[in-house]
């Protein structure tokens, strides 16, 4: 059950060419009552260069803290392998999936339809109420 003094932990899997939509999530999230730690990796946050295994275990942790994984879930998931890495391990570790559909886009990632626990996965149109909402039944 949703507490208004408990800090939450989430990861939002996003592509930096689209780094407007993640700012954009973390502003509802700013503008809600909701206290979060985001795991995530914003742009201007980046890791220095590593090597794929390096940057594949610092995923895994940070995902593995998360008590919910946002994913945006716009087309550009079917082209992003790390986007598709960050949905099979919130999926492995069986996390709660928050799946965003921005406007526009007509389908999900098939990486969402190939997750194993589907019913953690949680869909929601691009809308700061309904993203909100969700969000805090999953919390």
């Amino acid at each position: 059950m949703f507490r208004l003094d408990k800090n939450y932990h989430i990861f939002i899997s996003h592509s930096w060419s689209y780094s407007s939509h993640y700012e954009t999530v973390k502003k509802w999230i700013d503008s809600s009552n909701i206290t979060v730690s985001d795991y995530s990796i914003p742009e201007n946050k980046s890791f220095p260069p590593m090597r794929e295994n390096d940057l594949k275990r610092e995923l895994l942790q940070q995902i593995y803290r998360a008590s919910v994984v946002v994913v945006i879930a716009g087309g550009y998931v079917s082209y992003s392998k790390w986007l598709e890495f960050e949905i099979q391990i919130a999926d492995a570790y069986n996390k709660p999936i928050l799946a965003i559909k921005p406007f526009g886009n007509v389908t999900w990632p098939s990486a969402l339809n190939n997750c194993k626990n589907k019913q953690n996965i949680h869909y929601v149109n691009w809308n700061s109420n309904s993203f909100i909402t969700e969000l805090k039944r999953l919390l």
